[in-house]
């Protein structure tokens, strides 16, 4: 009897472990998979762990896993693409993919899409910030509290809608649910294990549970209506699979502290560095403390990088060894090396590269010869000699922006600051820490550090375009490294160790404390004529301010005469005016009486009517123009324009110049018209100038209103053929001008830019286009 019982029992685990291994498909079942050899599932490419999408495109995460075990599992093909998930259900919707992953079994999908067996199931929970300021630990804490709700997730809207007397915010993206949460914007929202992994993954990790819901999150894969077999297979698969082995992969992406985005390889790069256990890499030699070789050993901070990189990665790293840096790009570039260390994008020779994010930034320095006056702004160096070793970034950096030097390329630092010692040249630039570690070792009696760059050298490793894998992994390995270790890095090689003489040799030191009141005397002096220099070159510039500023009041108080003097002229016209109208009427009525009246008559007494209604109007157009009206208002832009345009139509009709205006009635500005309308006259009148003083043929001038976001851009275009290059950059200075004293202070774009810069906070500019001078104009859109 024994026997027969374990007869029975091993057969019965027989066939248990043949069930876990095999799967029973139907014939319809294994004909559909024959038939459709890829099924493409849509989800949200944001919803991470559940999907993960690399800087390739490349897809993990825990719906991935589950799929492939489904493929292995089944034989079948299931795929996913991730983009935007409403996209993606109306895709679905149209069969243009064949169904959904991420999503859950909702009603309006039942339509039009079969729903698989649960595959996770995540328990909802109250997410708070770390601090939690308002003490919310359960549900009973949520009334009269903000709650963040991410709008695509049906089950947060369902949970928000028990909270009437809760303000529910509503986001987009899960980055501003956690971000809001974060910032105190909101005092909680709903979530669950991707909660958390959302907020390591934007670098928000400040978020914590705190109590949970009665309500879960339930996962299905759903797939297109007429397709059933499918559904039949994930859920037999999943069956297959068994909760067990669901829980393991659910643990490891939603519960794994080591699994933060961009902390984790993923297979495709695990798979790289086992098939490339060796790894090439090029480097500069003689760039200490950076990077070096000496005694053909690879030393520097570099050196210390690349180490952390072979600790992380587990490979062999081998340097190919060069005589210059300009060797090293070259063997890069014949593909000799896999990895170009310590580069810049910036480069223009490694364009043809990849580069990894920079890991540390250096501050680029000039040095001069010690008596040379300390350097306050370096654009105010002209037509200076400045070396730069060949083919460094530096060359680049300062090429682009500081064109009023001379560069001179050298082999090496030692050419350069052999050039510097015998006045061959006035500066060599270099950065930060190469220079700081030459003169830690060396007191040089000629040589010293006279001022920075406002940029600074970003260093990052390059690789191939080709290897891409590489790059990624790279990457990932620089994000890891902590702002502590890099410094730590930096200051082993600026650390100054006790020599052995000094603790013996009283002279010794003496020497050093000398020495140390020479620099600080040395120091102080510098600092003297640094302070010295910059307090005569802030006196200057205060009494040239305040010359430019009693200018200006002075043109400002003209301008306001002005609207006093056209005050006074309004006052004289209107009662002339008035009689005028009196005298049309009386004549129009006594003609009517004794029946003279006639069509022509009739015709010139409406014409004189015309012409009076007219003047009056004019005067107050321009008594408005001059109106100091301080008070912001709600304005028709159209309308602002056309005032504009009627105020200088005189002058443009006289030398037949046409205006043309293209803007909606609909565009309303609440702003300062008086002062915007000012600039436009400005603008319009120095367009008007340019298109008579160069004889336009055709003359044309063009206003244009759009809107872009939150702003109008306002452009008034002429055909004059463009602002000289020699004079781009002074136009907007005051006094400024091309035209002859009396037609012109120079005042006008200057006191334009004012206006729109600090009065209404906008933002005026000029470019060249096709034909001409093109002036914008950007201010906020909108109403009161």
């Amino acid at each position: 009897m024994k026997l027969i019982s374990l007869f029975f029992l091993i057969l019965f685990f027989a066939e248990a472990s043949a069930t876990i291994k095999t799967l029973n498909l139907t014939i319809n079942e294994k004909k559909f998979i024959k038939n459709h050899p890829n099924i493409i599932l849509g989800t949200d490419k944001r919803w991470a762990p559940y999907v993960v999408v690399d800087e390739e495109g490349k897809i993990s995460g825990y719906d991935m896993n589950v799929l492939t075990l489904i493929n292995e599992i089944s034989g079948a093909n299931f795929s996913l693409v991730a983009g935007d998930w409403n996209k993606m259900k109306a895709k679905a919707k149209r069969q243009e993919i064949d169904g959904l992953s991420t999503g859950s079994a909702h009603e309006e999908r039942e339509i039009y899409l079969n729903f698989s067996n649960i595959y996770i199931e995540m328990q909802k929970m109250l997410i708070v910030s770390s601090v939690n300021p308002n003490n919310i630990h359960t549900v009973d804490d949520l009334e009269d509290k903000i709650i963040a709700i991410h709008s695509s997730n049906l089950v947060d809207e369902k949970i928000s809608r028990k909270f009437t007397n809760s303000i529910i915010l509503r986001f987009e993206k899960l980055e501003d649910v956690i971000s809001s949460v974060v910032t105190a914007k909101a005092d909680v929202m709903f979530g669950n294990g991707t909660t958390l992994y959302g907020a390591n993954k934007i670098g928000l990790p400040y978020l914590k549970r705190e109590g949970s819901l009665d309500e879960s999150l339930k996962l299905r894969f759903s797939v297109r209506k007429d397709w059933p077999e499918a559904i039949s297979i994930i859920n037999k698969s999943l069956k297959l699979i068994g909760e067990h082995k669901l829980l393991e992969i659910k643990n490891r992406w939603f519960f794994n502290n080591n699994n933060v985005f961009n902390k984790n390889l993923s297979e495709v790069e695990y798979d790289y560095l086992k098939n490339n256990t060796n790894l090439n890499i090029c480097v500069d030699p003689n760039w200490m403390p950076i990077e070096a070789i000496v005694n053909n050993k690879y030393v520097g901070i570099g050196a210390d990088i690349v180490k952390y990189f072979n600790k992380e990665l587990k490979i062999n790293i081998r340097v190919v060894k060069t005589k210059t840096w300009s060797e090293s790009i070259k063997m890069m570039q014949k593909r000799k090396c896999d990895v170009l260390t310590l580069s810049s994008s910036i480069n223009n020779k490694l364009k043809n590269l990849n580069f990894t994010s920079s890991y540390f930034q250096v501050p680029l320095v000039i040095v001069t010869r010690k008596n040379t006056q300390s350097i306050i702004d370096i654009s105010f160096i002209k037509n200076k000699k400045i070396a730069i070793i060949k083919d460094y970034a530096i060359n680049d950096i300062i090429k682009s922006k500081y064109d009023n030097l001379e560069i001179v390329e050298v082999d090496s630092m030692e050419e350069g600051l052999n050039m510097l010692r015998n006045n061959e040249i006035f500066a060599f630039g270099e950065n930060a820490l190469t220079m700081q570690y030459y003169f830690k070792d060396k007191v040089d009696e000629e040589l010293k550090i006279n001022t920075y760059f406002d940029e600074k050298l970003q260093l990052s490793f390059a690789t191939n375009k080709e290897d891409k894998t590489l790059h990624i992994i790279l990457n990932k390995s620089i994000k890891k490294i902590t702002d502590e270790e890099k410094q730590s890095i930096i200051n082993k090689w600026f650390l100054f160790e006790d020599e052995k003489e000094f603790d013996n040799s009283l002279f010794y030191k003496l020497m050093v404390v000398f020495c140390i009141i020479f620099v600080i005397l040395v120091l102080r002096s510098n600092a003297i004529n640094k302070s010295n220099i910059q307090l005569q070159k802030r006196v200057e510039e205060e009494l040239q301010k305040s010359r430019d500023k009693d200018k200006i009041l002075f043109h400002q108080n003209k301008l306001a005469s002005m609207g006093e003097m056209l005050e006074n002229i309004a006052h004289q016209w209107r009662q002339p005016l008035s009689q005028i109208n009196s005298s049309v009427l009386l004549i129009d009525t006594v003609l009517n009486e004794k029946n003279n009246m006639n069509p022509e008559i009739e015709e010139r007494l409406l014409e004189i009517e015309s012409l009076t209604k007219y003047l009056s109007n004019t005067i107050d157009d321009f008594k408005d123009f001059f109106d100091e009206d301080k008070d912001k208002k709600t304005f028709s832009l159209k309308s602002m324009i056309e005032k504009s345009v009627y105020i200088v139509k005189g002058g443009f009709t006289k030398h037949e110049i046409e205006i043309e205006v293209d803007i909606h009635n609909s565009f309303m500005c609440y702003s300062y018209e008086n002062e915007l309308q000012q600039v436009l006259v400005v603008i319009l009148n120095n367009a008007k100038d340019s298109l008579v003083n160069r004889n336009t043929y055709q003359a044309l001038i063009s206003v244009y209103v759009k809107i872009e976001g939150d702003f109008y851009i306002i452009e008034i275009y002429d055909n004059a053929g463009g602002i000289a290059k020699d004079i781009r950059d002074k136009i907007f200075e005051p006094y400024f001008t091309t035209k002859h004293k009396s037609q012109g202070r120079g005042l006008g774009l200057y006191m334009a830019k004012k206006i729109i810069h600090e009065s209404l906070g906008g933002k005026l500019s000029f470019s060249n286009r096709e034909f001409g001078a093109c002036f914008e104009i950007k201010i906020k859109a909108g109403t009161e």
